[in-house]
C-alpha cells in the first residue's frame, strides 16, 4: 500500500493522518479500539487528538480549509486555491470516504460550514473591499453549502472525476460575480510564502497558519 508522509505540518498532524490511514473500512463500522489497534496508537493518544471517531472527517475537512480554501482570495487564487485543495482530497480519499459518518451531526456540520462561510464573507470584506449585499450573501451562501456537498459526494464516490475536471465543473456551477471577486489573490505571495509551497508529483500543499502549515505529499 502507498503511504502518504507529510512535513512541515503542525505538530498533531502527522498523529492525526496516522490514525486517517487506519481506516479501511467505514468509520460507522469500526470501533475506536479497533482503530487504535491499526494505527497503532493508545486511546488516550486517540481521544487526545479527536473527541470522537467521527471527528476524523471534520479535522480533515477543516485542514484542507485552513490550508487552502480559507486563502482563496487572499494569498491564492481561486484556481490555485481549489486545485491544491482538490489535489490533497484526491490523495487521501481511500482513507478519507470511510471518514464520513452515514448520519453526520448536524450541529458539527452547521458549525464547520458557518465557519467556513463566515470566512468567505470575511475575505470578500476585508480583503476584497466589495460591498456586500443581499445577492453577494446568496452567492456566499451558494459556494460554501453547495460546493462542500459537492466536494463530499465526489470524495465519497471514490472520486470518479480527476482533480483538473472535477474542478473545473464545480468552478462551473459558482456564481461568476463571486468568481470573479476571488479571482485573484488579495496580495502577491511573498517570499517567506513561495518558500512554503512545495509540490511532489501531483500533491501539493500551501499554508499560512502560524507560519508553520508548509507541508509536502511524497509517496514512499
Amino acid at each position: 500500500m502507498n503511504f502518504m508522509r507529510y512535513i512541515f505540518l503542525p505538530s498533531n498532524a502527522e498523529m492525526r493522518l496516522r490514525i486517517l490511514h487506519a481506516l479501511d473500512k467505514p468509520v460507522d463500522k469500526l470501533t475506536v479500539s479497533e482503530i487504535c489497534q491499526a494505527s497503532g496508537v493508545s486511546r488516550q493518544t486517540f481521544y487526545r487528538n479527536f473527541a470522537s471517531k467521527y471527528d476524523i472527517a471534520f479535522w480533515f475537512l477543516g485542514l484542507i480549509d485552513s490550508l487552502y480554501l480559507g486563502e482563496i482570495g487572499r494569498s491564492l487564487s481561486w484556481t490555485k486555491g481549489h486545485e491544491l485543495a482538490l489535489s490533497m482530497l484526491y490523495e487521501e480519499h481511500d482513507y478519507l470516504k470511510f471518514a464520513f459518518a452515514e448520519n453526520p451531526d448536524v450541529r458539527a456540520v452547521e458549525k464547520r460550514l458557518k465557519i467556513r462561510y463566515e470566512t468567505v464573507i470575511e475575505t470578500l470584506q476585508d480583503f476584497k473591499k466589495a460591498h456586500i449585499d443581499d445577492e453577494l450573501l446568496y452567492f456566499a451562501r451558494f459556494y460554501v453549502f453547495t460546493g462542500e456537498a459537492l466536494i463530499v459526494e465526489w470524495c465519497l464516490s471514490n472520486t470518479p472525476y480527476p482533480p483538473a475536471i472535477f474542478k473545473k465543473y464545480f468552478s462551473a456551477c459558482m456564481p461568476e460575480r463571486l468568481r470573479n471577486l476571488l479571482n485573484e489573490p488579495a496580495a502577491p505571495v511573498t517570499r517567506d510564502q513561495q518558500r512554503k509551497i512545495v509540490t511532489t508529483g501531483t500533491a501539493a500543499a500551501h499554508a499560512h497558519t502560524d507560519g508553520r502549515l508548509s507541508c509536502a505529499a511524497m509517496h514512499a
